[in-house]
């Protein structure tokens, strides 16, 4: 008992908060607005007019967001970040008032501190290895994109930012709709080179700062980017469709992978992050403006598993499938007729047959099953 008051005595002592951290702050995780902050050691407040991860340098949110695991976890977090020139533990602490959730922040400079006694170029390379650490905590270790995690800590902060600042932003959802058919058939190797491939096709569209993309579940992948209008939306769609058609699989796996792109755009407004990827799963992408044609190439990548097909070709051979014309063909496509008949020629050469009914027997006959349902 004797040691437990003289540890209370030295908590309540004068001096001994200061010791123990630097600054204080309270912060709304969703829209990083620092509501409070106080100097330990001071006791002044600090200015409060900047988002709260301008204390550590950087102009957008953290990708490592203390403030909001906090408060999706509900329980305390910590880490370890530059905030020039020196090196601070952050803990955030999640507290509840008024039915909203805000974090406590508590900052502590250990650049000069016990082992880490470090300045100068030491705390530059600090800064340097924090970065990638930091940055690794939230990155998939197949994909080398996000993970799940920071969707949780990123989408709930760029739907209040669209939100206030007037701007759209549109969330796309792909899915490997068979990815467990190809572990089971090709093996874990060639389904992981799908996941890393189609992370890879999702580049095309996170060229802006802004713009990410995440690992959301084991054969899903969220991409999020900013200003679209439906047009630019729908173009985006096609390039994902486009690229994610052209990733392969080796010969005698007797799949195709088998893709679908739903998309939504929003102002943010009424939004939360869950609503906004089922409206996303729910408003698919079909290639053609004729939905029972896109569904037809979808049956065709079944049907002809194995076959070379280029881009355009699939397109064709869903416009053979449904009885289109080689005149017909030409008009949809925007082509000339004479590269229809090209395109219908090799068709024709890959499937290895010679008639139009011959190709669609062929077709049918291998997704019968499926295009019953």
């Amino acid at each position: 008992m004797v040691f437990e008051d003289l540890l209370k005595s030295i908590m309540i002592g004068q001096g001994f908060a200061e010791k123990v951290f630097d600054h204080i702050r309270l912060v709304d995780p969703v829209s990083k607005k620092v509501l409070a902050h106080i100097n330990n050691r001071t006791k002044e407040a600090v200015d409060i007019s900047q988002k709260c991860h301008a204390f550590f340098g950087r102009s957008t949110a953290c990708e490592n967001c203390t403030s909001m695991l906090a408060v999706g976890r509900r329980e305390q977090v910590v880490k370890v970040d530059y905030a020039d020139p020196g090196i601070f533990i952050a803990l955030a602490e999640p507290v509840e008032y008024k039915k909203k959730w805000y974090v406590v922040e508590i900052l502590k400079d250990i650049t000069a501190s016990g082992i880490m006694g470090m300045e100068g170029e030491e705390a530059v390379a600090m800064n340097r290895l924090l970065e990638r650490r930091n940055s690794m905590l939230f990155r998939d270790t197949l994909t080398r994109i996000y993970r799940e995690n920071f969707i949780d800590t990123r989408l709930p902060h760029d739907l209040y930012r669209v939100h206030s600042e007037g701007r759209t932003m549109a969330l796309f959802l792909v899915s490997i709709q068979n990815l467990k058919e190809i572990n089971e058939k090709c093996g874990t190797e060639t389904g992981d080179h799908v996941l890393k491939e189609c992370a890879g096709v999702l580049k095309i569209i996170c060229k802006k700062p802004e713009a990410w993309s995440a690992r959301y579940t084991g054969s899903e992948f969220v991409t999020v980017t900013f200003d679209p209008d439906e047009t630019r939306a729908l173009h985006a769609c096609r390039r994902l469709h486009d690229r994610l058609r052209k990733i392969r699989l080796p010969k005698g796996c007797g799949t195709n992978a088998v893709f679908t792109i739903g998309f939504y755009i929003t102002r943010g407004q009424n939004m939360t992050p869950e609503k906004l990827i089922s409206a996303a799963r729910r408003n698919i992408f079909y290639p053609f403006e004729d939905r029972a044609l896109g569904e037809k190439a979808a049956l065709l990548q079944k049907a002809f598993p194995d076959s070379a097909f280029t881009v355009r070709e699939w397109e064709v051979a869903a416009l053979l499938l449904a009885g289109k014309s080689n005149l017909e063909m030409a008009q949809t496509l925007f082509v000339g007729l004479s590269t229809v008949k090209k395109h219908v020629a090799g068709i024709f050469d890959k499937s290895q047959v010679k008639t139009r009914a011959q190709f669609v027997a062929k077709a049918m006959g291998s997704s019968a099953g499926a295009l019953q349902n």
